[in-house]
């Protein structure tokens, strides 16, 4: 039915200055064609490896039940924050939303939008504030605030967070921290590369960019001087 059975990248490392590696992952389906185990490799350079194994099982509305998923280092170093054996319990209005994940509790609003959890041991939180086109305004993660304006037609043009600001002028072109600019190139709705062009005090070049302001998304033009030097990189999904 055209579920993948496993994929394979036999790239070899030539230099150890070099990032990636060789990969291979296998995954199962059930008669349903739903996803109950994989398992992959990973081979960088300086001989580092990677593993992991990961299995799901399913109830009879298609919601996930249980994920036990096992990440191994060098053959014998677990990691563990990839590593986990999670329960999922439904238990709200929704019959799809679940409200216990591991050990997270889960809130929902009427409309579904997910509200944020709490850790049920830690004391860890997450809080999720939603606008009247159920879009997120706010995420307030254990203290850290993240902020997102809209356009007209419902697009993100505006992300804040601890990291800095960045600004989507369109899918082609954003702005991170007033210096950073990424283009992005595409093959119909594939992202191929993205190519990032930084700002330095010393530039001989310029370059009209976009900025918007947060309080009501309206968007300036301005100029801003760059360096030369650009980077171009596979785009990350």
């Amino acid at each position: 039915m055209g579920n993948i059975l496993s994929q394979a990248n036999r790239a070899t490392i030539t230099s150890s200055s070099q990032m990636g590696g060789a990969t291979h992952q296998q995954y199962v389906y059930d008669d349903l064609y739903r996803l109950t185990h994989a398992d992959g490799t990973f081979d960088g350079k300086t001989n580092k490896q990677e593993r992991y194994t990961l299995d799901m099982q399913y109830d009879s509305i298609h919601n996930i039940v249980s994920k036990n998923q096992n990440h191994v280092s060098q053959q014998t170093i677990v990691q563990p924050r990839t590593t986990y054996n999670w329960s999922y319990k439904y238990q709200g209005t929704q019959p799809h939303a679940p409200t216990h994940i591991g050990n997270r509790t889960f809130t929902y609003d009427a409309n579904g939008n997910q509200l944020g959890w709490t850790h049920d041991e830690n004391g860890t939180w997450r809080q999720i504030i939603w606008d009247e086109e159920n879009r997120i305004q706010q995420i307030l993660d254990n203290g850290h605030i993240f902020s997102y304006k809209y356009n007209h037609v419902g697009e993100r043009v505006f992300k804040q967070g601890p990291q800095g600001e960045t600004v989507y002028v369109n899918q082609f072109f954003s702005i991170r921290g007033g210096s950073v600019a990424s283009k992005h190139v595409f093959a119909g709705t594939m992202r191929l590369a993205t190519k990032m062009t930084t700002q330095e005090n010393t530039s001989i070049a310029g370059m009209n960019t976009l900025s918007v302001n947060p309080a009501n998304a309206t968007v300036t033009m301005k100029s801003l001087p760059v360096s030369p030097r650009t980077i171009l990189s596979h785009a990350r999904f």
